[in-house]
């Protein structure tokens, strides 16, 4: 991606982008204000709508019961894009929770098919409704570093 590219050519980039990924940095803040983070499995919707699960016994699970604000990262290596994003993470319940865990199943295959069908595990599901998200990447040409607002 170039600096010269419209930003309609940045959206679909990065949606390419995050599809072609299966895991982000998510950062959460606990009670106390302590930032903490952990590496979970997403995916992503036409309206930038990021979905995620985790276990109820998890420090982010508890600390989304604080705090819903949360920030994400995806692509952390070992090429030189990466796309940040801040948003208010929701639990989902429901028949939304049941279509989102069956989402998983056939979405992220690699990872979930196994790990959410391990006994004992009580699993929340949330999606992030993000607020802003910039695309940062390295123009090798110009030997310079490039943010995008995407949202």
């Amino acid at each position: 991606m170039h600096s010269s590219m419209t930003k309609a050519d940045a959206q679909k980039f990065c949606m390419v982008f995050l599809r072609e990924q299966e895991h982000a940095v998510l950062a959460t803040v606990n009670a106390g204000g302590r930032p903490q983070a952990a590496v979970v499995t997403y995916f992503v919707e036409d309206d930038w709508t990021f979905y995620f699960t985790t276990r109820r016994e998890t420090r982010k699970h508890e600390n989304l019961m604080h705090n819903r604000r949360v920030a994400m990262v995806v692509g952390t290596g070992p090429g030189p894009v990466s796309i940040q994003i801040e948003g208010t993470a929701e639990p989902v319940e429901g028949t939304e929770r049941e279509t989102v865990m069956g989402a998983f199943l056939t979405k992220r295959k690699s990872y979930y098919d196994i790990f959410l069908k391990i006994p004992g595990y009580d699993f929340s599901v949330f999606k992030v409704r993000p607020d802003w998200i910039r695309l940062f990447q390295i123009n090798d040409g110009a030997g310079a570093e490039v943010f995008t607002r995407i949202i």
